[in-house]
């Protein structure tokens, strides 16, 4: 699975729209970390295309003049660095890392959790930062209403208001539980579940 964000807005500075750290995969079988990442071990202001990771590197995609995907110390929710991601148009610039690829784990994940701090950009007077992330043939999709789409493909979705839960500005944690054998994915934001689907038919 890869974790790939996808913000959607005009950023000002090198510190606008969503940023990313510290993304956590543990499958359920092993019940172990297989993969952490703070961005630590990479420079700041470094492209996050080309970085190594395992047997393998980042790779990025929709990525223009004009837009970012760089390692970032301005806003960071823990350590030194975080991943920024900013679009200055509708590119959708992109990171994304297999997990395979890079030798963490033998074959696709059946069954865990991914967990990681975002936090869009505090400081344009609140405008809307939209992004997708996307696990596998799940979906976190950040809308421009003040809610979440959580999707299974094939298999439906749920929408999650904001609510008390997320704070557009504010790091929060969010984390995905999913089976695919089972078909079934919650979500979570702060360790709280917001969302539960089952969803059989889903591919």
């Amino acid at each position: 699975p890869s974790p790939t964000p996808h913000p959607m807005k005009t950023p000002r500075l090198l510190r606008h729209a969503c940023v990313v750290i510290a993304a956590t995969f543990a499958p359920i079988a092993s019940a172990k970390i297989v993969f952490s990442h703070g961005f630590e071990s990479y420079a700041a202001g470094a492209n996050i295309s080309g970085q190594t990771a395992g047997a393998t590197t980042w790779t990025t995609a929709g990525v223009l003049t004009g837009d970012q995907a760089v390692i970032s110390a301005a806003h960071v929710s823990e350590g030194a660095n975080a991943l920024l991601l900013a679009d200055n148009g509708s590119n959708r610039p992109r990171a994304s890392l297999n997990l395979v690829n890079a030798g963490y784990v033998a074959s696709a994940i059946q069954a865990g959790s991914l967990s990681f701090d975002v936090c869009e950009d505090p400081d344009d007077s609140g405008a809307d930062d939209l992004f997708t992330v996307n696990i596998g043939n799940m979906a976190i999709s950040r809308g421009s209403s003040p809610s979440f789409y959580f999707s299974i493909s094939g298999g439906g979705g749920q929408t999650v208001s904001f609510g008390s839960h997320y704070t557009p500005g504010a790091w929060r944690r969010l984390r995905v539980d999913f089976d695919n054998t089972a078909k079934t994915a919650s979500f979570s934001i702060d360790g709280q579940t917001v969302a539960t689907l089952s969803a059989p038919s889903a591919d």
